[in-house]
């Protein structure tokens, strides 16, 4: 079971609750995963590579969502519409080869790495006809 869970507090507490779930043990142990949105800047041109890099981690199924997949994707959908986010094609790009890429380390003890799912992305201003990043 995955019981999603909103934390409002000050974020110097969050590594303190998770490592405070990650003790408990009814006999089976919880462990907390986080969901988070990142804005990774780049420039276009660099992006493929990027994504390249990403796919390695990427997870078009939506890990532990089962069921709710579909719901889930259009959740996103409406989300990129109402933000009018630019589609982020992770799919249309082929995955870095494993002898040239290098992955992050995880840290010890750690359960699961991480997944993502790319939801869109808006360009940089142009500044001095330069992209500004």
């Amino acid at each position: 079971m995955h019981v999603i869970t909103l934390i409002h507090g000050d974020p110097r507490n969050f590594d303190n609750f998770s490592n405070w779930v990650n003790t408990l043990d009814y006999g089976s142990k919880a462990y907390c995963r986080r969901f988070a949105l990142m804005d990774i800047n780049i420039q276009e041109k660099c992006l493929p590579n990027l994504l390249g890099d990403l796919k390695h981690y990427y997870k078009g199924n939506m890990v532990a969502a089962y069921k709710r997949n579909s719901w889930i994707k259009k959740f996103i959908n409406m989300v990129v519409k109402v933000m009018k986010l630019k589609k982020v094609d992770i799919d249309s790009v082929e995955k870095t080869p494993d002898k040239w890429f290098k992955g992050m380390k995880s840290e010890p003890g750690t359960v699961a790495n991480v997944y993502l799912y790319p939801l869109g992305g808006f360009p940089d201003k142009k500044v001095n006809g330069r992209e500004e990043i």
